[in-house]
């Protein structure tokens, strides 16, 4: 059973969620509208662990804005430019909005 807050935050989410998707049908799956994928790398040397937890990299995603046959923009899946830029008016700092966590079982301990 969820919290007043924790329904409130997902309900909230869910109108975003549903409102991105009506702006933008096709936008990649893959990334989620990003037009990159997180990689997560190691900085260590191979057997040695100088220190906890690890760099994220992105990489382009390569089912739209870096793939090497035809490239699109990963909002609205219009082909890019021949120099890989957008031709659509997309903003570059959106993606499918994410589910926030959900922390109720920390309330029924």
């Amino acid at each position: 059973m969820h919290t007043v807050a924790c329904s409130i935050l997902h309900a909230g989410a869910l109108v975003l969620q549903q409102q991105f998707e009506k702006r933008y049908p096709h936008y990649c799956h893959t990334c989620n509208g990003w037009g990159t994928l997180p990689e997560l790398y190691d900085p260590s040397p191979d057997g040695i662990g100088l220190s906890p937890g690890f760099l994220v990299m992105h990489e382009p995603c390569h089912a739209c804005e870096g793939s090497e046959h035809i490239p699109t923009c990963s909002l609205c899946g219009q082909i890019l430019a021949s120099d890989g830029t957008r031709l659509c008016t997309c903003p570059l700092n959106l993606g499918y909005p994410e589910t926030p966590p959900c922390e109720c079982w920390e309330h029924m301990l």
